[in-house]
Formats: structure tokens, sequence, C-alpha cells
């Protein structure tokens, strides 16, 4: 997975721009999880879980994005 941060110097936030095949993860990465520290922390522990074969998918539901 390709990606790159971008800091959009008007408003200060940060963007994460992904290549084609993963490109709908930075939208869901910005609206979903934002600023949300305990989002963030259930994100990287369903990366934890996922990497160490302790499950093979994890559903995080949101607002806009599943």
């Amino acid at each position: 997975m390709e990606y790159q941060y971008q800091l959009d110097p008007a408003t200060g936030n940060t963007r994460a721009i992904f290549s084609f095949e993963h490109e709908i993860f930075g939208p869901w990465l910005e609206v979903e999880v934002g600023h949300d520290i305990d989002k963030l922390k259930t994100v990287l522990s369903a990366i934890d879980e996922v990497s160490h074969d302790k499950t093979k998918e994890i559903m995080i539901s949101g607002s806009e994005y599943t």
C-alpha cells in the first residue's frame, strides 16, 4: 500500500493520500478516526489482532464508512 501524508497549510489539518487500490482508506481515516484517540486505539488494536492472526477480519462501523 503506497501512501503519503500531506499538511494543508490553510487549515493546518493533515490528509492521508493512498494509492488507487486503497484510496477509500484515507478518507475513512480522516472522517471516522480523525483526532479521536479512542477510535485510533481501536484501529491500532484491530491491526494488531489481524497481524498476529488472532482474527481474519474486523469490522469497525462509523457514521459514514464501515
